[in-house]
């Protein structure tokens, strides 16, 4: 029966992180680390798919190894502040200045850890990794 839900709230969280790509407010990675923590624990063929799968294994990838390419870094960061500005105007115009204000606080926090991550494929990340193969 939790096997079931798992896969279930996976499958749904799944959904709301590949609609978060192509939706600014939405956001992705914390929904395919969920996806690929509830498949994990209920379905191995479907974690494998997840982590494995070209496009949405990178996401969970690079959080895993805390690494982003610059491009990577640039778009997140610029598509970010973009939705931040958008939410930010509207709140301020309906008069809400409280989360007006709380939103850029907390997107500067994200924008200071999404930079802090390393660049993929750098020295000491490949090093590592051979360390780890041997």
């Amino acid at each position: 029966m939790i096997r079931l839900l798992f896969i279930t709230v996976g499958g749904i969280s799944l959904v709301l992180g590949v609609l978060g790509i192509f939706l600014p407010v939405l956001p992705t990675t914390p929904f395919l680390l969920l996806s690929a923590f509830l498949f994990a624990r209920s379905s191995e063929r479907l974690h494998t798919y997840l982590v494995n799968h070209p496009v949405l294994g990178e996401y969970i990838s690079n959080y895993y190894n805390k690494e982003m390419t610059r491009a990577h870094k640039l778009r997140t960061v610029g598509m970010l502040w973009f939705s931040i500005v958008l939410t930010c105007a509207f709140l301020f115009w309906s008069g809400r200045t409280i989360p007006a204000i709380v939103l850029p606080v907390i997107a500067s926090m994200v924008t200071v850890h999404i930079l802090t991550l390393r660049p993929k494929g750098t020295p000491e990340l490949q090093k590592h990794e051979e360390e780890v193969t041997r």
